[in-house]
């Protein structure tokens, strides 16, 4: 058998005109017909990546286009996993934004129609933006990359990419993960690679060094998925792609 994984990431969804190439209210679409080739392809589950949203100054607006994107997410019938995005904790805090992205039913005040909640996968910890959870002998793993450099989470704030960083007990915690010794995947938004492009250094963990250093040590990463880069990039670092 052939797992598949459906990735998505960067959708910056808002209600708001094009400007300097962004094109956000088509995110909408995009994200609707990208999840159409998830339901054709019947992949496992979706991993998104991080920056669902773009927030626009007006938390009605940001609320209203989160809920727009979840609708197209439920037709996949896979379930749908994220990453948190500097973006998404503009207008939230991650408790918030992880009860929307789990469970966004409790949050919508309309008929759920022929729409119905996709199964979900556990993850441990369950209360996390940074967490774990094992399917067909293989292990993944999502980073949360929103903590400044004192260990403190960013919530409800825009902040700097270049002031991004893996904090101590979530370090420690992937030590722990990758213990195991299962064949992992990692998924994370901020970049931990060196890669070239216009944007890759302001979208380069701040500690990046610090977590390749304990994926390096551990030897059973096999890949490490990244959003935040616009651009795109590939990279390989010492054996890990």
């Amino acid at each position: 058998d052939i797992m598949k994984i459906g990735l998505i990431t960067d959708c910056h969804a808002a209600l708001k005109p094009a400007e300097d190439n962004k094109y956000y209210a088509h995110s909408f679409v995009k994200f609707q017909d990208s999840c159409a080739y998830f339901l054709r392809d019947h992949v496992d589950f979706v991993v998104n990546l991080g920056d669902v949203y773009q927030s626009v100054g007006d938390p009605a607006k940001s609320e209203e286009a989160l809920l727009r994107m979840v609708f197209p997410r439920m037709m996949t019938r896979a379930p749908f996993l994220h990453v948190l995005g500097n973006n998404d904790v503009v207008d939230y805090t991650k408790a918030e934004f992880l009860d929307f992205m789990r469970d966004p039913a409790k949050r919508m005040n309309r008929p759920m129609g022929r729409h119905r909640a996709a199964p979900q996968i556990e993850v441990t910890p369950r209360d996390s933006w940074y967490y774990s959870f094992e399917r067909e002998g293989w292990k993944f793993v999502v980073l949360d990359t929103n903590y400044d450099k004192d260990g403190n989470s960013y919530e409800k704030t825009a902040y700097n990419c270049r002031e991004a960083y893996v904090n101590p007990e979530q370090l420690a915690w992937l030590k722990e993960e990758l213990a195991a010794g299962l064949p992992t995947i990692i998924f994370t938004h901020a970049n931990l690679d060196i890669h070239e492009g216009p944007l890759a250094e302001i979208c380069r963990l701040a500690n990046a060094a610090e977590v390749r250093e304990v994926i390096e040590a551990a030897g059973n990463v096999k890949l490490v998925l990244q959003g935040h880069d616009h651009n795109g990039a590939k990279s390989v670092m010492n054996g890990v792609p």
